[in-house]
């Protein structure tokens, strides 16, 4: 309660966007013996809501007991190749580590492949979609859960398992450092 109370202040004195200030707070934290959750779309509610944590008052805050550790976390590789394209390019237009692990692996996939998977991901307006093209699907597959994970890692989500299924295997050992990102891409 003494910390939801520290932070309300603070988010109605700036002009923070809700999405940042909610990652800052969260940022290598530990976990909280009786942590606080909430959704919210603008910081003035969430500065309303952390007021009634603070209080003692559940409002809208889903709050309970928790651990005195991080929970395990499991990541599971799908080797089929469905992605969101707004969210890939969401992803590189914003995350700097994202954006040079994905241009990492492009380079390393480009004597192995028929086109460039960066074009093929992100095509000119007008251009046809490659990545439709299996050889091309599968590497970017590859080349975006491997960026997506180690982005992850960096924001201090660590699995305590790693699985993949068809090529999802071979990022699951990627990952692992079972295989070099080096070798991974000639396979």
């Amino acid at each position: 309660q003494t910390l939801a109370g520290s932070y309300p202040g603070s988010l109605r004195a700036s002009s923070a966007d809700p999405g940042d200030a909610a990652l800052t707070v969260h940022a290598c934290r530990a976990p909280f013996a009786h942590p606080a959750a909430f959704v919210s779309t603008d910081v003035p509610a969430m500065a309303t809501i952390l007021d009634s944590v603070a209080k003692g008052e559940r409002g809208e805050a889903f709050t309970g007991i928790g651990g005195t550790r991080a929970p395990r976390v499991a990541f599971f590789f799908d080797g089929n190749g469905a992605y969101s394209a707004t969210a890939t390019r969401e992803l590189f237009d914003t995350q700097p580590l994202f954006r040079a692990t994905l241009e990492r692996c492009a380079e390393l996939l480009q004597p192995h492949l028929s086109g460039s998977l960066l074009e093929a991901l992100f095509p000119s307006q007008g251009q046809p979609r490659a990545i439709d093209v299996v050889e091309l699907g599968l590497a970017a597959a590859f080349a975006i859960v491997y960026s997506l994970a180690i982005m992850w890692m960096a924001w201090g989500v660590r699995p305590a398992v790693l699985t993949g299924h068809g090529n999802g295997e071979l990022t699951a050992a990627c990952v692992a450092d079972i295989l070099s990102l080096e070798d991974a891409t000639l396979l």
